[in-house]
């Protein structure tokens, strides 16, 4: 997130889901992206 506000750089997140119970997130469940940080998807 630092890379991305100093370098003015988008920001995306996945959820790198493996299957059950092998990943740290369930499927299709991501946190947010950090405070500052601006998402690819906001110019479309």
């Amino acid at each position: 997130a630092r890379h991305a506000r100093v370098f003015g750089l988008l920001a995306s997140s996945g959820s790198d889901y493996h299957g059950p119970g092998e990943s740290w997130v369930d499927l299709g469940g991501m946190p947010p992206l950090p405070a500052g940080v601006a998402p690819v998807w906001q110019d479309w």
